[in-house]
């Protein structure tokens, strides 16, 4: 199996999907390589957005607040 040719073909069009998916950069790197771990290199670029879907954000993972959203007042 030739890891790299799937890898180069597939990643940089399923890392734009994956940043909508999570909004952040370091997630949907994550999930993209969970995705490319599942492909053969016979694999459509349909197979590869499938494949990225399926996968599931981290278990367990504790990430910090983000700011308030744009709905929530501030402090009086």
């Amino acid at each position: 199996m030739d890891v790299p040719a799937v890898v180069r073909r597939h990643r940089t069009a399923l890392l734009g999907t994956a940043f909508l998916l999570t909004g952040d950069e370091r997630s949907a790197e994550e999930r993209v390589d969970r995705a490319l771990a599942r492909l053969s290199p016979a694999d459509d670029h349909a197979a590869a957005v499938r494949a990225l879907l399926r996968t599931r954000p981290g278990r367990g993972r504790i990430t910090e607040a983000g700011p308030d959203p744009w709905w929530v007042s501030p402090p009086s």
